[in-house]
């Protein structure tokens, strides 16, 4: 019961309301880490993309690795790789590209949305940053 009152302490000094309601997600388990996601708002809206991609971009932006590199000065890059390579897996599920590596289904990926209608439309809607003129 101890760990149970320290959760609900801690949430509420993160700026969580108790009394409404919220959603904790979970995953993997990374050398006995397991991630928790919560998600304060009202359940229809819990599954959303849009909070998703919030949440996947916000992690990916906290990314620090200043103080874990310990003489791996590319540390940074194989992140950034290994991300990536997991944006590719997703990337191949839905699009028709032939690459065989992940890394290479986000470059084709690139490629072909930078000369899209999807792009333009992206910007437009602040999904991605714009082209300076």
């Amino acid at each position: 019961m101890k760990n149970k009152s320290n959760f609900v302490s801690m949430i509420t000094e993160m700026g969580f309301d108790i009394n409404k309601p919220f959603d904790i997600t979970g995953s993997g388990n990374e050398n006995g880490l397991t991630l928790s996601l919560i998600i304060q708002g009202e359940r229809e809206n819990y599954l959303r993309s849009d909070l998703r991609l919030a949440a996947i971009k916000h992690l990916i932006s906290s990314i620090d690795l200043k103080h874990d590199a310990d003489g791996d000065y590319e540390l940074f890059d194989k992140y950034m790789l290994s991300i990536l390579d997991t944006i590719g897996s997703v990337i191949a599920l839905n699009e028709p590209f032939e690459e065989k590596r992940n890394i290479e289904v986000v470059q084709k990926f690139i490629q072909y949305s930078m000369n899209s209608q999807v792009m333009l439309e992206a910007e437009k809607e602040g999904l991605i940053d714009q082209e300076e003129l």
